[in-house]
């Protein structure tokens, strides 16, 4: 900073008051400059501050943007990883469950083959039974879905010594099955409802899943044959085309659901419930 240079007097008595006047204005405007000179550089100090912190925020926002991005990068290789596993695992279970599948099929096939053996073996002794001797012998039948098939192949063909006829009402049938379903009407029914308290019960699987979606919607789908069944009515339709009296083998079937409703508990099941609306199938049961 430069300041003016004033000659000093020699005198007081030759000092001039203009000139006085004119010095003490170079000082005022002195101070002006240097305030002004001061404003100034503390403007300048506070603008470099004010860029210093806004270069700080903007560094600041980059770096957590920076984060940010690797953070997402992060995230969506974790839920890769997890698709990876998840897909890992669920490849494991559809292998595990095919494996049963198969393992079930190999079963089913095993049982099959049983069932057949047990069905030949139960022909060759067949000729030496009567029909109520049969029936006692041969309780394990229940067990052997495929005996029924196997029996109807080779002794409800119709031959001029065994026509598709009712051994009870003499009714003459076109086909094995429309026989057969004749004959069941007259035992009782063979399934039941598992609902506690529902003591509806029917012949067929499709009225039974009717029932089920009328009376029991809340429940799903309906259970399937081999969970709901209460015997095995195709023994005892064998056994009236042998010649056992309807009478006869509708009690014996009535035996077998009474021992079936036992192991079951349900005890609300009763005669009136198994024997529909046929009347004279009930005077039978419970004579």
């Amino acid at each position: 900073m430069k300041y003016l240079a004033v000659p000093r007097p020699f005198s007081m008595d030759i000092w001039d008051p203009n000139l006085l006047a004119g010095f003490l204005s170079l000082l005022d405007a002195q101070r002006a400059v240097n305030v002004q000179w001061a404003i100034d550089a503390q403007r300048a100090i506070d603008a470099l501050r004010t860029i210093d912190a806004q270069w700080a925020i903007d560094a600041r926002r980059a770096i957590d943007a920076q984060r940010a991005i690797y953070a997402q990068a992060a995230l969506r290789l974790q839920a890769a990883l997890d698709t990876h596993a998840a897909l890992d695992a669920h490849a494991a279970l559809d292998a595990h469950a095919a494996l049963d599948a198969h393992a079930a099929l190999d079963a089913h096939a095993a049982l099959d083959v049983h069932a057949a053996l047990d069905a030949h073996a139960a022909l060759d002794a067949h000729a030496a039974l009567d029909a109520h001797a049969a029936l006692d012998a041969h309780t394990a039948l229940d067990a052997h879905a495929t005996l029924d098939a196997a029996l109807d192949t080779q002794h409800n063909e119709p031959t001029p010594s065994n026509p598709l006829v009712c051994p009870n009402c003499g009714k003459e049938f076109r086909r094995v099955q429309e026989r057969n379903r004749h004959i069941e009407s007259y035992l009782p029914h063979s399934i039941y409802c598992r609902i506690n308290g529902c003591t509806w019960t029917c012949r067929r699987q499709p009225d039974f899943k009717v029932h089920w979606g009328r009376a029991h919607p809340e429940e799903g789908q309906a259970p399937g044959e081999d969970t709901n069944g209460l015997y095995d009515a195709n023994v005892f339709v064998k056994l009236i085309i042998d010649g056992m009296p309807v009478e006869e083998a509708a009690r014996a079937a009535y035996t077998k659901i009474q021992e079936r409703l036992e192991e079951l508990g349900r005890a609300d099941v009763r005669a009136e419930h198994v024997s529909g609306r046929n009347k004279e199938l009930r005077r039978w049961i419970t004579a």
